[in-house]
């Protein structure tokens, strides 16, 4: 569901090279927290067209730890939402149900189970502004530890087989990075990118009905959570997520998809302004970060068809080019990353970035399928090539090597 999120247990180690992090679930019996959470919908599109809607809801959050196993090391919660107020093309919602819904999680705060379908009845999603409330709730609360002690900067990758809200199961590719510790909180950061096979779900268009739904995708991006280390409730996070899926409606195939951004907070004041940020795409936890560790954001230059043949093919320096769209989790993610190494290698390195809704020739030109993509060119010819979110270390080897010919 989400990377790095939610009601967890860290332990604190120290380690000759220096201080380390054990991150587990470990929350007692009885533990609680609460937070008040918005979302805002993005967008809503059939069959690659957007339906042109706008929805937001609120509402409070509550998590308890209902019990946990010894043996198997998990963790049983129970995900209530209370005062939920939505408000869909701009005409308040009558509250939409929202039972409780409870999840079983393991150490590593990997969602192993979802008792019973959560807010997937297609009147009840209107009711809540197009938002899926309930498996926001659940995306908050889902994390993806390491099974090492880590270090702030540190960042892991790995993949699992996680159950979803639509009763059925999905393989989750997932990305997270601590990203600081201060006192007595930590801030983590994280995508994922899971796939789910085929499954039944209620028709919209006919209801009391099911549809089959095909090539399922569910990306969720935290651009930064705050955790209580000596409690290891959450205090605070922000990102969006985007469901997408393939619908067969009476026989025809309908492409179907619904992002939204959300962001939870000790208050809803605080959770307001967090998603203000997070739909302006920053400054991220990560940027911040590295701005406190000495390592100031640098330029990165936007360029287009116009200007790209002055701007990059006929650079004097090495050229990084991040191929982004402003749709896409991983390319907000990458930014920071990029803008960082844009500082550290301010006079030496010119850094660009293209739009590829905006560069169509570009982006055919340079054979873009995905992204992001990343590409360093010098004297006008393609030199390295690298698709999906990278590794600072990775970016700085390929541009040490490049400045090092």
């Amino acid at each position: 569901m989400s990377a790095c999120a939610a009601v967890l247990g860290l332990v604190l180690s120290l380690t000759a090279a220096g201080q380390t992090y054990c991150l587990k679930f470990a929350a007692p019996d009885g533990t609680t927290t609460s937070m008040a959470i918005r979302a805002e919908l993005k967008d809503i599109q059939l069959g690659g067209t957007s339906m042109g809607v706008t929805g937001s809801v609120q509402a409070n959050m509550k998590v308890t730890v209902l019990s946990h196993d010894e043996d198997k090391k998990t963790f049983r919660l129970k995900i209530e939402l209370s005062d939920v107020k939505a408000v869909f093309n701009g005409a308040p919602q009558g509250a939409p149900p929202t039972p409780a819904v409870v999840v079983e999680v393991d150490e590593l705060g990997r969602i192993v189970k979802i008792e019973g379908q959560a807010g997937l009845d297609a009147a009840d999603l209107m009711a809540s502004a197009g938002v899926p409330v309930q498996i926001l709730g659940i995306a908050m609360i889902a994390a993806w530890f390491p099974e090492k002690e880590v270090a702030v900067g540190e960042q892991w990758t790995g993949e699992a087989e996680m159950p979803t809200a639509f009763g059925t199961g999905a393989t989750a590719h997932f990305t997270c990075r601590l990203v600081k510790v201060d006192g007595d909180a930590a801030t983590l950061a994280g995508e994922t990118q899971a796939t789910m096979p085929p499954f039944q779900m209620p028709n919209p268009l006919q209801p009391g009905t099911q549809m089959t739904v095909s090539d399922g995708r569910l990306a969720t991006r935290v651009a930064g959570q705050v955790v209580d280390l000596s409690t290891g409730m959450t205090r605070q996070t922000a990102g969006d997520v985007e469901i997408s899926m393939t619908a067969d409606m009476a026989g025809m195939q309908l492409p179907v998809s619904l992002s939204a951004y959300f962001a939870g907070a000790k208050d809803d004041e605080t959770a307001a302004k967090l998603l203000e940020q997070v739909q302006k795409g920053g400054p991220t936890e990560a940027a911040e970060a590295a701005a406190a560790a000495g390592a100031p954001a640098g330029e990165v230059m936007e360029v287009g068809e116009n200007d790209f043949q002055a701007k990059v093919l006929q650079a004097d320096q090495p050229v990084l080019v991040d191929f982004f769209a402003t749709w896409c989790p991983p390319c907000k993610q990458q930014r920071p990353i990029i803008e960082k190494l844009a500082g550290q290698y301010a006079g030496r390195v010119v850094f660009a970035a293209v739009d590829i809704d905006k560069s169509p020739k570009l982006t055919e030109q340079y054979k873009i399928d995905a992204v992001p993509t990343l590409v360093i060119i010098r004297g006008g010819e393609e030199v390295w090539r690298r698709v999906g979110l990278t590794e600072e270390k990775d970016l700085s080897a390929a541009l040490e090597a490049q400045l090092g010919k």
